[in-house]
């Protein structure tokens, strides 16, 4: 049922999906109604043509039996038995029916339940329906419930639906027997049955389906159907580009996209008929004589099939697996990456080879010849643009988050590929002329064959390197005898660790402690300071003073430009744990920030000359370890189907990869803004969520307190950084409404944060360690945005104000507020304070000062940063903020000559 669900409905559930989300995404203003309304119209447009060939042969098979009922009713009069089964079948056969040609009669039926199968499932799992209104429907998400009789909830919608259903029965089946009439009436009174307790977005739906269904009926009574259905959907098109233009919605490309697609159609009945006239007057206007062939014919439709299929389902699915299987491997409840492929080959199987067919099947000549030329066209345009015509997509994560720019407009993307289609079709015309020379087909069905070899191929990569990455990780995690400890805490002596949370939200933890009781309990004997500003408003800015103190601020960092910032990135990194090393304490480094820019990412060879210091990675070390937490169904899910996204994007003309990728969405309804009630991805960061979480929730299980000296722990983590949407142990607290409903993300990876960190406390206090462990929660920068509706910021305080918590040995009692002006630049002062640690920075001589008398100037942006080349910061503008942050006169915008001084 799983296969014939993602061949048969799938395909159509993704269509309901993008128009879906394409509509409530950017064409908000429409509502959730009209988003409703737009699947309902392009779904019964794409549905037409099959509604069509499904209507003839029903009045096909209404007209035959017309006329052969008289006799057969004379024959059922005359005769009995099985003498009457005889004489009707021969008579039967005299006029080429069978008597399972009845069938026929059921075919709109058969077409129509796919369709409805596709939107059921989409509409009834939609998110966004559920506490979505509309006029005195309270409530899309269940059903409606309008009145009650006594006990019996009355639902009005479904009986609405009825009704149409009948009167749009009753039209078409004017003048048909009774039989097929109440074969219709029955189906009314189905879906009466099915839908009744639907929710009442489904059934406004299907409502929709209906009237488009009554409105088809009287159209086609009309001379000229066509001709109406044509300036339909003109008129649709005209409206869609009118409103993208007056609302600006889409970037200037985008639109012209729109506007051409709009013009071509329009015009293309001139445009058809010019071509006709032209290609009259051409000597080879027959070239495609040789597609009355029907094996010809019929080969080259299969080979283009094959090629397409085999392209899209195997080849390029595989490849991108068989670039690195370790990371598509135990994502979710899936172990092997493999699976995600044979989806890949399930979903194009329904896409690229059953509807096709079935098309080509339906349909008469003149569509069966299009369909042989146009699909060894896609293929061979889908392999062009997927290999010649391929973007530098960059690091791609697990969920096919793209790290490059798709907005690519040049000559090479824009105009080659339309050069080469062109081309291409131009030598298959030539081919099918002279097909008995070289039949094109062969050629399809070679390139069919490689793809299948080279698929091949890369399936047996990917399971060797994953089985080899099996083992690995079998050997290295045994859950029950437990993890290997990485950090190393005394028992006896004094221990000082320093947590970095990127991106932590000082005001969220605000609004946990005062909204969550139990959780702030946990946070037994801990200062929090909400008025502490950072130095920058990113990584690259903000997180090297909060490592070396006062000297590594951007400013004071500018004045050293003789020396590269990745270098003084490096040193400030090396500060603290220099400082506590020489002292005599155990000091670990783990995982420290990181700067792209600075050509850091990830490499630890800074603290090689240091060989005293601990340094290690433990980003992703422990993925496997957390499904407990999560739905692992869900990211096997999101990678699946966003990899089913990503291969269409790599095969489709360049310029409209922008469009399908929508910043990562892929126009999939449930990771839209406000939409991501389940497991979703604000920018699709989930792996790397995962990667940071897991070592949060393990903090317990690798941990040693066994250490017979003071030690000294930085542990950096992205847990609060990478926003996603977790399940609702981490939702806002009731009555949290005081929150801006596009920050829930934001909200809940820092609660996430927090109850792991608690859960570590908890263990160190179980295991008597608490006492003598001083504990810094600090963070390198805020984010730009309104955390809370209630508060409006009058200065650009979500930038500037991270988390900064501390928790002293032998402190005890609830969170103690204290409102003194801080930076995240003091946590090396917090760090060392009163510890035998020395008051001079081991790398320049200085003496550590806290220069924050007269206020600190703090970064507003920057230009760009060139790892292996700058050696300043290129500030473009700044603040000068002092006292409390919170008060916008203590913000002072600085002129240009401050920013060089």
């Amino acid at each position: 049922m799983d296969f014939l669900y993602t061949v048969v409905i799938l395909p159509i559930e993704r269509i309901v999906d993008f128009v879906f989300a394409l509509l409530y995404t950017k064409f908000d203003r429409l509502g959730i109604m009209g988003s409703i309304a737009g699947v309902s119209i392009a779904i019964n447009f794409l549905a037409l043509p099959l509604y069509a060939i499904a209507d003839a042969l029903q009045l096909r098979e209404r007209n035959l039996q017309n006329r052969l009922l008289p006799r057969v009713n004379r024959i059922k009069a005359a005769f009995k038995g099985d003498e009457r089964f005889m004489v009707l079948n021969a008579y039967y056969r005299q006029n080429n029916y069978h008597t399972l040609y009845v069938i026929r009669g059921t075919l709109p039926i058969l077409i129509e339940l796919p369709f409805f199968i596709a939107a059921y499932h989409f509409l009834s799992h939609c998110d966004i329906l559920q506490g979505s209104s509309f006029w005195i429907f309270k409530d899309l998400g269940s059903a409606d419930g309008l009145f009650k009789l006594g006990d019996f909830t009355v639902n009005v919608l479904p009986i609405i639906m009825t009704a149409i259903n009948v009167v749009s029965g009753a039209i078409y089946t004017k003048g048909a027997p009774f039989k097929e009439k109440a074969q219709l009436y029955a189906m009314a009174a189905l879906f009466l049955v099915l839908l009744y307790n639907s929710p009442s977005g489904l059934v406004i739906y299907w409502i929709l389906n209906n009237i488009f269904s009554l409105c088809k009926n009287v159209v086609m009574k009309f001379r000229h159907p066509l001709r109406i259905l044509f300036v339909s959907i003109c008129a649709i098109l005209v409206a869609v580009s009118g409103y993208s233009y007056v609302e600006g919605l889409f970037n200037s490309q985008r639109r012209m996209i729109i506007y051409a697609f709009t013009i071509l159609f329009c015009l293309s009945p001139l445009l058809l008929k010019g071509a006709k006239i032209a290609l009259k007057k051409v000597p080879v206007a027959n070239i495609f004589s040789g597609l009355n062939d029907k094996t010809f014919r019929t080969l080259l439709f299969a080979s283009g099939v094959a090629a397409l299929y085999f392209l899209l389902g195997w080849y390029l699915p595989s490849a991108v697996v068989a670039t690195s299987p370790e990371e598509f491997s135990f994502i979710g409840n899936v172990a092997n990456p493999v699976y995600y492929v044979k989806e890949c080959g399930f979903y194009y199987f329904g896409l690229c080879v059953f509807w096709p067919t079935m098309i080509y099947l339906l349909f008469g000549l003149r569509v069966k010849k299009v369909l042989s030329i146009l699909m060894p066209v896609l293929s061979l345009c889908a392999l062009l643009n997927a290999t010649i015509f391929a973007h530098d997509y960059g690091n791609l994560s697990v969920l096919f988050d793209i790290e490059k720019n798709l907005r690519i407009y040049n000559a090479f993307f824009v105009v080659l590929p339309v050069v080469v289609a062109c081309v291409a079709v131009t030598a298959l015309s030539v081919m099918v002329k002279f097909k008995n020379v070289l039949p094109p087909y062969l050629l399809f069905f070679v390139l069919a064959g490689g793809l299948i070899f080279v698929s091949g191929k890369n399936l047996g990569k990917i399971n060797k390197e994953h089985g080899e990455f099996a083992k690995i990780q079998s050997e290295k995690q045994d859950r029950d005898a437990g993890l290997s400890p990485v950090i190393h805490l005394s028992k006896t002596e004094k221990n000082v660790l320093v947590v970095f949370l990127d991106r932590a939200f000082s005001s969220f933890f605000d609004y946990i402690v005062k909204t969550k009781p139990e959780l702030a309990e946990r946070f037994d004997g801990f200062t929090y300071y909400p008025n502490t500003v950072s130095q920058g408003v990113n990584t690259r800015t903000g997180s090297s003073a909060m490592m070396g103190g006062y000297e590594y601020t951007p400013f004071e960092m500018n004045k050293r430009d003789a020396e590269l910032l990745r270098d003084k990135h490096n040193e400030a990194t090396l500060v603290m744990p220099r400082l506590f090393s020489e002292a005599g304490f155990s000091a670990r480094v783990f995982d420290p920030p990181v700067v792209a820019e600075f050509n850091y990412s990830g490499d630890l060879s800074a603290f090689e000359a240091y060989p005293e210091i601990k340094a290690e990675t433990l980003v992703g070390r422990y993925n496997g370890y957390i499904s407990s937490d999560f739905k692992p169904e869900d990211f096997s899910f999101l990678c699946g189907r966003n990899m089913q996204a990503f291969v269409l994007l790599e095969a489709v003309y360049p310029p409209l990869r922008d469009i399908l990728y929508e910043n990562g969405f892929y126009f999939f309804s449930d990771l839209g803004w406000g939409s991501r009630k389940k497991v979703g991805v604000g920018f699709g960061y989930l792996h790397s969520f995962i990667s940071h979480y897991s070592t949060l929730s393990l903090l317990p299980k690798i941990t040693s307190l066994e250490e017979n000296r003071p030690t000294f722990t930085f542990l950096g983590n992205d847990t609060a950084h990478e926003r996603v949407l977790l399940t609702k142990n981490y939702e806002i607290p009731k009555g949290g409404d005081e929150i801006n409903n596009d920050e829930e993300d934001h909200f809940q990876i820092n609660m996430a944060a927090y109850i792991k960190l608690c859960d570590y406390f908890d263990f160190l206090r179980e295991k008597d360690v608490y006492d003598n462990t001083r504990i810094i929660i600090v963070a390198d920068h805020d984010w730009n945005c309104d955390d809370f509706k209630t508060y409006s910021y009058p200065v650009p305080i979500p930038d500037h104000n991270p988390i900064l918590l501390v928790k002293d040995f032998d402190c005890h009692g609830q969170v103690k507020y204290d409102n003194s002006f801080m930076t995240n630049a003091d946590t090396l002062f917090l760090a060392k304070k009163d510890l035998p640690v020395s008051d001079k920075n081991p790398f320049t001589g200085k003496v550590f000062t806290a220069n924050k008398e007269n206020g600190v100037r703090v970064i507003k942006w920057v230009g760009e940063i060139f790892g292996d080349k700058s050696t300043k910061y290129d500030i473009l503008g700044a603040y000068l903020v002092k006292d409390n942050i919170f008060d916008e006169k203590n913000w002072k915008v600085l002129d240009k000559a401050e920013l060089d001084n």
